[in-house]
């Protein structure tokens, strides 16, 4: 979604020293099969007046059973493990985390929401066109 809406893709990369390093690389269209598109959304005349785009994937039924089951809603007999990747803080990782916990053993203060998910984009602004 963001190289679309931005127009650059980042690449990682090593230098010399094996120390971890990124690079933005400028694309210009997307290909889908025989559909070509433009790149940089933001970029364009007509998205002049475009403040951010609201993305979000994760409006899946699986979601929609944790945040029912961290809440009591589901049958008493059942559990739900949930398994993914994360973002790992350390400055030299070039993958994710991966982390594992049964949906409900936390508090309600770590309960899943559905804009947890969300991701917005903002436009850099009249700078960027």
């Amino acid at each position: 979604m963001a190289s679309y809406l931005y127009g650059h893709r980042t690449v990682a990369g090593r230098d010399g020293n094996g120390a971890l390093m990124w690079t933005s690389e400028k694309i210009t269209e997307h290909r889908y099969a025989d559909t070509t598109i433009p790149s940089g959304l933001f970029a364009l005349p007509e998205a002049a007046h475009l403040a951010a785009v609201i993305f979000s994937n994760s409006a899946t039924i699986a979601k929609f059973h944790r945040m029912g089951t961290e809440r009591g809603y589901g049958p008493e007999d059942v559990a739900l493990l949930r398994y993914g990747s994360v973002l790992d803080p350390d400055p030299g990782a070039v993958r994710p985390r991966h982390h594992a916990y049964v949906v409900g053993d936390y508090g309600p203060e770590d309960h899943e929401t559905s804009p947890r998910a969300s991701t917005s984009c903002i436009t850099p602004g009249p700078a960027h066109r």
